[in-house]
């Protein structure tokens, strides 16, 4: 009765720690892949952008 509640809390444990692990690496590639498509809907390259513009695309970064 209690060894099947202990492995399956042993494996949500896993499964956590395991989430956790690899939260880091699809984390920053969704942080990657959304600067991408923020600075690719300017109307016009950032390095000719008022400093105002640059200073809210660097704020994305």
């Amino acid at each position: 009765m209690v060894e099947p509640i202990l492995y399956a809390s042993f494996g949500a444990l896993l499964a956590t720690l395991l989430g956790l692990l690899f939260l880091p690496f699809f984390w920053g590639r969704a942080v990657r892949l959304t600067t991408r498509r923020l600075l690719h809907r300017l109307p016009y390259p950032p390095t000719r952008s008022s400093p105002r513009r640059t200073a809210c695309a660097q704020n994305l970064r």
